[in-house]
């Protein structure tokens, strides 16, 4: 590879892995406001929170990929190697997966509240129990 091309893709490296840093200060902030105000523990504010925290642990997973590219772009070797590649894998994708599925548990607590705006979910006390399993 040809220095100019090398130098660009750290560049953008470096770029991705800024864009990685506004996103978990967006995050935690998410996080925190959620966590101390009284008035936003809401079902949908907690559905909401656990999308900010598999982002969070997204944006952690993917900012230590990038820095282990920039340093040296291998995987250490051996059966260690192979073990921790594959457990980065899955705590990689894994949160991912389950902040897709939360979506439609969003939506489908969105649709009760506005067809049915002055009778209390049923369903809203079970989300909070799905959310910490």
């Amino acid at each position: 590879m040809s220095l100019v091309l090398r130098k660009l893709i750290s560049l953008l490296y470096q770029l991705k892995s800024d864009m990685y840093c506004v996103r978990h200060c967006i995050c935690r902030v998410i996080i925190h406001i959620i966590r101390k105000d009284n008035s936003m523990k809401t079902t949908t504010n907690y559905l909401i929170l656990n999308q900010a925290s598999a982002d969070l642990h997204r944006t952690l997973m993917e900012s230590l990929h990038i820095s282990s590219y920039l340093i040296g772009g291998r995987w250490f070797g051996g059966i260690v190697g192979l073990i921790t590649c594959k457990i980065f894998l899955a705590n990689l994708f894994i949160p991912t997966i389950l902040t897709i599925w939360i979506l439609p548990t969003i939506a489908f607590d969105r649709f009760y509240t506005v067809c049915r705006p002055f009778r209390p979910s049923s369903l809203s006390r079970h989300f909070k129990k799905i959310i910490m399993t």
